[in-house]
């Protein structure tokens, strides 16, 4: 699939749920209706109508949203409050989803999509929520049951306990901007069963992926994690990964039958416990071009790929992190620490990454590293460090808390390098985080006086809006020098703050950077004499 193409696909999905193309009707929730309403999709005052007329289902009130059977023309369903489904929810033809922020969708059942049909969802900020599974099954050879999903802007849709179960000429295609993601609790496909993890796309699914049938395939240009991937039965069974998809796999990687899994592209992929191969035929896993794989779960780092792994003449590389350009695989080596838990966990109120862990027995163990890693699970800089026990038998518990966080917001990556006391060193599993990005503003602050001269100069809150009492960390940044960022609880005391510092700062203009919450605002003051 090239670019161009994936290009085409988000603006199709973003102008059919945006409701803006010719011959739709948009229903949009009202606000009329209280949260967590059981009737409503059944309730006309809980929707808002609008574009041309569309007949509906004999069964359907044309004043509610028609969710199910063969419809005369496309329906667009746009939620910006919470609405509850206290049953199973299917998915009709030819509609299409918006969750925008502030909205949320709860089914409290399955999610089914039958027959020949195709459905868009964009998570726009909100949420979907699925208690149960999301069931797709009954396309034909000549059209797929199509699910086209894109989450942006920290959208999520949750499938945390249930499967994305898929059967008989089905397509999931998931794509965003990095930020938001689909999660569910397993794979499992079927016959013809297909997921494409588009660029700007992420797939998690928290426990295993489980292909049960021929022809099924995983194509991956975003991000995918799975706690294992087998691959069993017979022919056409296929994990593809191209350009610069990541994939992290928990567990083992299991290849069985006649099916094949390729890694190209400038891919990375991660994987924590072992390769094995049981099916037969040669090139069961194929690396080329640039992609990079890891795989942990061999005992040494001298240990050989299984047999059935082609590297078509890539390079061995024992240390990741000074591979020569072009693919490889590298395995990694045991540490000589042994972990109860790696965590790792984002937190919103202090836009900070916090890490944890706790070993049960330590060796000749210095000290860890942390190394993190924003463009890729080969990328990885020092970030910190925290100090080990050298020798203990007990367990010992450790936390590091990453606050210089890239505004950008999306994926980034931890592992830890530990160190021992010759120098030698191990690195651990990578841990994924996803982070929101800064959002930038104008005109929620204002300084004065401005120009100033020092004396009674003051920030003041003009969009109160924009400000949920939040702590406020600022610092004041001069041609000639940078001020050291300072945090405080209140307006009051950023501005008791302020008076002290803007006094020493040099004639000239300088800026003063504030933050709070997820948002970032520059102002621009001049110093005079």
């Amino acid at each position: 699939m090239t670019k161009l193409f994936q290009t085409f696909l988000l603006l199709v999905m973003l102008s059919v749920a945006a409701g803006n193309s010719y011959g739709q009707v948009t229903y949009t929730t009202s606000g009329l209706c209280a949260p967590n309403f059981v009737g409503y999709f059944s309730t006309p005052s809980c929707w808002l109508k609008s574009g041309p007329e569309c007949p509906p289902p004999a069964t359907a009130s044309p004043n509610v949203p028609p969710v199910s059977g063969t419809l005369a023309c496309p329906v667009n369903i746009v939620i910006n409050h919470q609405v509850d489904i206290p049953t199973a929810f299917n998915l009709g033809t030819r509609v299409n989803f918006t969750v925008n922020f502030g909205g949320e969708f709860n089914i409290q059942g399955n999610l089914f999509q039958l027959g020949e049909a195709v459905s868009n969802v964009v998570i726009n900020g909100g949420q979907l929520n699925v208690d149960g599974s999301v069931l797709m099954n009954q396309g034909t050879s000549a059209n797929n049951t199509t699910l086209n999903i894109q989450t942006i802007n920290s959208g999520e849709f949750n499938v945390i306990t249930g499967a994305l179960d898929m059967r008989n000429n089905t397509l999931v295609q998931i794509s965003g901007d990095g930020t938001g993601e689909m999660k569910v609790g397993s794979i499992d496909l079927g016959q013809r069963a297909k997921i494409n993890v588009l660029d700007g796309g992420r797939l998690i699914s928290n426990g295993d992926t489980e292909y049960a049938g021929n022809n099924s395939e995983i194509n991956v240009w975003g991000y995918f994690n799975t706690a294992s991937l087998t691959v069993n039965g017979g022919s056409g069974k296929q994990l593809n990964v191209f350009g610069n998809g990541d994939v992290l796999i928990d567990g083992d990687l299991t290849i069985a039958g006649t099916s094949q899994i390729t890694f190209g592209g400038d891919s990375n992929v991660y994987i924590e416990g072992n390769v094995v191969i049981n099916g037969s035929g040669n090139d069961k896993l194929i690396i080329k071009e640039n992609a990079k794989v890891a795989v942990c779960g061999n005992e040494t780092d001298t240990d050989p790929p299984p047999a059935g792994v082609n590297k078509g003449g890539l390079n061995e590389c024992p240390d990741p992190n000074n591979c020569p350009s072009g693919g490889y695989y590298v395995n990694c080596r045991v540490l000589p620490v042994d972990y109860v838990y790696i965590e790792s966990a984002y937190s919103k109120e202090s836009n900070a990454a916090l890490l944890s862990w706790a070993t049960s027995k330590e060796w000749e163990n210095s000290r860890f590293e942390i190394e993190r890693s924003v463009g890729g699970i080969s990328d990885f800089v020092k970030v910190g460090e925290v100090q080990g026990m050298g020798w203990k038998d007990s367990i010992t518990e450790y936390e590091y808390t990453d606050r210089n966080l890239p505004l950008i917001g999306g994926n980034i990556y931890y592992r830890l390098k530990q160190v021992d006391l010759n120098g030698e060193y191990s690195l651990s599993k990578v841990m994924s985080v996803k982070i929101d990005g800064v959002q930038f503003t104008e005109g929620v602050w204002r300084a004065y006086p401005n120009p100033t001269d020092g004396s009674q100069f003051r920030i003041s809150l003009l969009d109160p809006a924009q400000y949920n009492q939040e702590k406020i960390t600022f610092r004041i940044i001069h041609p000639t020098s940078i001020s050291k960022e300072v945090t405080v609880q209140t307006e009051n005391e950023m501005n008791e703050a302020l008076a002290q510092m803007v006094g020493n700062i040099p004639k000239g203009v300088f800026v003063v950077e504030l933050r709070w919450g997820q948002k970032i605002e520059h102002i621009k003051v001049l110093r005079k004499r």
